[in-house]
């Protein structure tokens, strides 16, 4: 196996761009006018199936921390002693 120990930064590479669109708002409505609406949100609930369950978790986590965090300011400021 030969490895090459020259190393090409991408950023200074001469390679062609890729895509066509030279931005957002131009992209959008290129989407818009080839696919409608429906193509504005393809891969949408690909994305939500990804990111509800870390959602989901993260927010259980937060409330958990909240209730002890909570609990334990209570009984400090009612003068009794921490557990």
């Amino acid at each position: 196996m030969l490895v090459s120990s020259d190393h090409v930064d991408p950023a200074q590479a001469d390679w062609p761009r890729t895509g066509s669109w030279t931005g957002f708002l131009r992209a959008g409505g290129q989407i818009y006018r080839d696919n409608g609406v429906k193509g504005l949100f393809q891969g949408h609930s690909a994305t939500l199936l990804r990111v509800f369950p870390y959602a989901a978790i993260k927010f259980m986590a937060y409330d958990q921390v909240h209730h002890v965090s909570t609990h334990i300011q209570r009984r400090a400021v009612a003068g009794a002693q921490p557990y």
